[in-house]
């Protein structure tokens, strides 16, 4: 049964007084055994002698007060919270919806004015351009005095965002319908209209009005740009504009605002060619690494507006650069800003780093369709590579606090670049083989197989399914080098011996293969037991498909005799020497 707050409040003053009324009965029987102990002595002299008797008990210690024990009372049960209001009974978005219709209404208010006046005859363009101009202070002076009087910041809002988009207006429409300003001027007005509001935003230390005035700004200029072959830098100005307002005011909105309408202004600078694309990444890439670097302040919306957004945008303007020279200014950029990422994203500079080498194949990709073809051929671009991401190898091994990703990326990339040559090599295709660039190539991947050998200590740390990865891959260029050498080589000697060339290298590649199995299962030391099996095994397996799958029907005559008899004798002595190594070192 559940009580009442009032009948709940009577139980627990009837608990109170008889806790209280059994305290002062046990006070009074101690006051009772206190008498009868002191009067005893009296009553015992005056007694008539009697025989002994015998000791008296003494009289049981009185019992421990008990513990007043509590009543159980019902809990009462907590109120269930009201439900939010529907959107439509909330002051706070009824408020905003009154203020976006305000800034949309007074807009329409003054085109409706101007186009009075043009029926009319009332002004001419210049007295509508001024009574424009005119109608955008007064609003901006509203807002002033709203502020002043410190009346609803919805009306701040609502007054200056009115002011910017007439001013806005105003000016695109002095460039695209009167004709009076060259474009760039134009351009230049909206610039420091956005540079004005946003600093007034960042003086009155207000978050929101700044974010409502970038995306305004944003708004006006894309479609200044839409309308007409008009200058296209300053459709990125919002984005540089709120990232710079933002520094020390620890507005995270903000920042993320900016990182977000960073890569939405690269494309859209695409609309025409008043500027060049590469210039405005450069330019928001290096304001965006600027702020956050400089602002020192940590937070996660720093890691999107120095590095997340810069990123992408690299990206999106390497994918839709439109010349070759460009797409080399914005792949130099992007090795500079993992120069950067190193140096001061260090936990997260995997990512630049793994994307490097697929930069590197958009470059090559697109090369010859931008017309590359008068500067760096498709093939000597395959070179370069190696020779450039030997060097970075080099680094990542010096400073290995990375995942495996950017050398999957090395050697996956690596592959696809050299798929001709691959085609060349697997596909009896020797001839393209004899070419002094197929040399050139070759020699380049001897370079980065060098250089992964030099620093395999790197890998140990990696899973060993990675390991496997790898070293696949290291086989199949391995496979490319040797053969383009020895078919080149032998073509020197003639015609005829180029053939004798092809087959030899692959017979080559299947010993190497089978000996360096041996050496890593029966010579060396340098891997741990487990290591050399696991590595070993895959060299020894990867020969013997190679012999069965490739050999068999590739080569002829004395070169597939020896690869079968030499790797054949190498097995059986792995089998006799490694049960004889594991023995002694189990003995």
């Amino acid at each position: 049964m559940k009580l009442n707050d009032s009948d709940q409040e009577r139980l627990r003053n009837i608990a109170d007084k008889l806790n209280d009324a059994e305290t002062a009965l046990d006070d009074i029987r101690k006051d009772l055994f206190t008498m009868y102990e002191s009067s005893q002595p009296e009553e015992e002299m005056n007694a008539p002698p009697v025989q002994p008797e015998p000791e008296p008990q003494l009289a049981p210690e009185p019992e421990p007060e008990p513990e007043p024990v509590a009543l159980a009372v019902d809990k009462p049960a907590p109120v269930a919270k009201e439900a939010p209001p529907p959107f439509w009974q909330d002051e706070q978005f009824v408020i905003r919806a009154v203020a976006v219709g305000g800034v949309l209404i007074t807009l329409a208010g003054v085109s409706l004015l101007i186009a009075l006046a043009i029926q009319n005859g009332w002004l001419g363009p210049l007295g509508r351009v001024i009574g424009a101009w005119l109608i955008a202070a007064l609003l901006l002076g509203g807002a002033v005095v709203v502020r002043r009087r410190g009346l609803a910041k919805e009306g701040l809002y609502a007054l200056t965002t009115a002011s910017l988009l007439t001013s806005s207006l105003t000016t695109m429409a002095t460039v695209s319908m009167l004709g009076w300003w060259p474009p760039i001027v134009g351009a230049s007005v909206l610039v420091v209209l956005l540079a004005l509001f946003s600093s007034l935003a960042r003086a009155w230390d207000d978050e929101m009005m700044l974010n409502i005035t970038i995306v305004s700004g944003f708004i006006m200029f894309f479609l200044y740009l839409t309308s007409g072959d008009f200058f296209t830098f300053p459709v990125i100005a919002p984005a540089l504009f709120i990232a710079v307002c933002s520094m020390q005011k620890r507005w995270t909105s903000s920042r993320n605002l900016a990182a977000l309408i960073g890569p939405v202004a690269i494309p859209a600078a695409l609309y025409q060619d008043g500027f060049p694309l590469s210039m405005t990444v450069i330019i928001g890439v290096a304001v965006f690494v600027s702020v956050a670097l400089l602002d020192e302040w940590g937070d996660p919306s720093d890691l999107n507006l120095g590095f997340t957004s810069p990123m992408v945008m690299l990206g999106i303007g390497a994918l839709l650069s439109e010349s070759f020279l460009e797409l080399t200014v914005m792949v130099a950029t992007i090795a500079g800003f993992t120069i950067l990422a190193v140096l001061f994203y260090n936990k997260y500079a995997v990512f630049p780093l793994t994307m490097l080498p697929l930069v590197y194949l958009l470059w090559w990709s697109r090369a010859s369709a931008l017309g590359a073809g008068v500067i760096l051929e498709r093939p000597t671009l395959v070179a370069v590579y190696f020779v450039v991401f030997s060097g970075l190898a080099w680094w990542i091994s010096r400073h290995n606090n990375y995942n495996w990703y950017p050398w999957a990326s090395m050697f996956g990339i690596g592959i696809l670049l050299t798929s001709e040559l691959g085609k060349a090599v697997l596909f009896k295709k020797p001839l393209w083989l004899t070419d002094h660039i197929a040399l050139v190539q070759a020699i380049a991947i001897l370079v980065f197989m060098v250089t992964i050998f030099l620093v395999r200590h790197a890998f140990q740390r990696y899973p060993i399914a990675a390991q496997v990865i790898i070293g696949i891959a290291g086989l199949h260029l391995s496979a490319l080098v040797i053969v383009t050498v020895t078919t080149y080589l032998f073509s020197l000697l003639g015609e005829n011996s180029m053939w004798l060339g092809y087959l030899v290298g692959h017979a080559l590649v299947s010993i190497s293969w089978m000996l360096l199995a041996a050496y890593i299962l029966v010579v060396t030391n340098a891997f741990s037991r487990s290591t050399s099996l696991a590595v070993g095994l895959i060299l020894a397996i990867a020969s013997v498909v190679k012999l069965v799958f490739f050999d068999l029907g590739t080569l002829e005559g004395v070169p597939r005799v020896i690869a079968f008899l030499i790797s054949g004798l190498a097995l059986l002595a792995i089998a006799s020497l490694r049960a004889k190594k594991t023995k002694s070192l189990n003995a």
